[in-house]
């Protein structure tokens, strides 16, 4: 979309918002669809805002104008393909991360925006986090350090994952005034790291200053923890109807859930469709 003719931008989440893994919806409706675009038609800019890599951003029949994508670690314009946000780890955080991980049996998958290296791309549950999300395992390169960190530069953020929660709040004291951890609710053993300070808000504040958008006239749609600080830097913050709690601080409107159309929903409530 051009510039001069966004009457405003609105921002999704993918996974729990335009897709819900628990009714085995991996790609948004067909009545998703038909919104987002009229809504685009509009003069609406229609962004991604995602935890995962670009590179396993699937096709979703969207044409997004931009996508915040690793929890606003790396932002790109779609269309100019010019990199808004690239906020990556010091070598000294990510290595100290990484040792730790290893020494504890950590699975863990350093995202770049062209890679995503993962250290035990065999293991079970790594396989079964990401089938659970419908990725395909080609997408995932295994790790070869050879002793060194050189060659994995711009991590931009960390999916972990682990099996004993003891280890990983170790991790989690540890690491949390040196990297931004996305603390999962008691029944995941997964969670998102960036670099400290960084998360979804970065990229729609870059987005809004690269197209002149009026902060008022700015939606966002979220179910997930890692969507509080994307609800939280719009005029108007969404929640899915499945969403984490500390998300209720940060709406304004709580939709349905995906499966009963929580989107079209809300964008009929707010007159912007």
């Amino acid at each position: 979309m051009e510039k001069g003719k966004i009457k405003g931008a609105v921002f999704f989440d993918y996974d729990g918002t335009l897709t819900d893994k628990n009714h085995k919806i991996f790609k948004p409706t067909k009545a998703t669809l038909d919104s987002i675009k009229k809504l685009n038609e509009n003069g609406y800019a229609v962004c991604l805002a995602t935890g995962r890599s670009i590179k396993y951003v699937p096709q979703s029949g969207i044409n997004f104008d931009c996508i915040v994508s690793e929890n606003g670690g790396y932002t790109v314009d779609m269309y100019t393909k010019k990199v808004l946000t690239n906020k990556s780890f010091s070598d000294d955080v990510l290595k100290e991360m990484t040792e730790f991980s290893d020494e504890n049996g950590f699975i863990y998958v350093l995202e770049t925006s062209g890679y995503c290296y993962v250290n035990k791309s065999d293991d079970s549950l790594f396989k079964k986090m990401i089938g659970m999300f419908n990725v395909p395992h080609s997408l995932f390169t295994q790790i070869n350090f050879n002793g060194t960190l050189n060659e994995y530069k711009e991590v931009n953020k960390i999916l972990m994952m682990y099996s004993d929660k003891e280890k990983f709040k170790n991790f989690s004291n540890i690491f949390s005034k040196k990297a931004a951890i996305t603390l999962p609710d008691s029944a995941i053993t997964s969670c998102d790291i960036n670099p400290i300070g960084v998360s979804k808000k970065d990229g729609v504040e870059a987005i809004c200053k690269y197209y002149d958008i009026p902060k008022e006239n700015t939606y966002a749609f979220g179910d997930g923890g890692n969507d509080y600080f994307l609800l939280n830097s719009v005029n108007h913050g969404v929640a899915m109807g499945v969403h984490d709690k500390s998300l209720e601080d940060v709406s304004e409107y709580i939709t349905d859930e995906v499966k009963n159309e929580g989107i079209t929903k809300a964008l009929m409530h707010y007159g912007i469709i």
